[in-house]
């Protein structure tokens, strides 16, 4: 004899069947090194900068994967210890190596 199952979730799980893998999280490059929003009317060389953007993330592609993560991630304010040593607490920001050099990165 079969038991009726009212939980929604499951019925839906059923439907759909198994669940599909995970994907590997593809990290963008941060949002300080990413070019603006460009409308057509501000006249900016779009095809130069575009390749510059390129550029950017194919180097920032090649980094390691760690290190892709820690650009991308925002930085995380921590209250104050137990102890009440703020300098214990703070987290040095991570700097991300020059991805393009600097004759393009005056260009952009």
């Amino acid at each position: 004899r079969t038991v009726a199952n009212y939980n929604e979730s499951h019925l839906y799980q059923q439907q759909l069947g198994p669940k599909k893998a995970k994907r590997k999280k593809i990290f963008k490059l941060p949002k300080e090194i990413r070019l603006p929003r460009m409308e057509e009317w501000q006249m900016y060389d779009r095809d130069a900068l575009t390749k510059i953007q390129e550029e950017e993330e194919t180097s920032f592609k090649a980094l390691p994967e760690e290190d892709q993560k820690m650009a991308t991630q925002k930085p995380q304010t921590d209250e104050m210890g137990q102890d009440g040593d703020e300098e214990a607490n703070k987290q040095t920001p991570f700097v991300l190596p020059p991805l393009i050099p600097e004759e393009r990165q005056a260009e952009k």
